[in-house]
């Protein structure tokens, strides 16, 4: 998981030094790792307050069951609690 968020901390950053000024970077995310939801928007949101950028919007929805697929099931099977549960999509500007 620490790998995972150096990775997004890395991607935010050089996000804020190639977008222009009021410029858009969007992302889409929330994730399921061994079955824990793991905020993803709320982590890129900090990070990209220290990079310099800030939250212009933020959308978010819960995902009907049967449009989660994600994880896509393994020959094991994967449940339905081990898959994605909702949709965020902050919008980020640098000023």
């Amino acid at each position: 998981m620490a790998r995972y968020i150096h990775d997004m901390h890395n991607i935010v950053r050089e996000a804020a030094r190639v977008v222009a000024s009021g410029g858009r970077a969007v992302y889409l995310g929330e994730n399921t790792a061994r079955g824990t939801s793991v905020r993803n928007s709320r982590i890129v949101e900090k990070i990209a307050l220290e990079a310099g950028l800030r939250q212009a919007s933020r959308h978010s929805r819960r995902l009907q069951d049967s449009r989660r697929y994600l994880p896509p099931p393994s020959a094991r099977g994967a449940a339905m609690g081990g898959r994605i549960r909702r949709e965020a999509v902050p919008a980020l500007e640098k000023g």
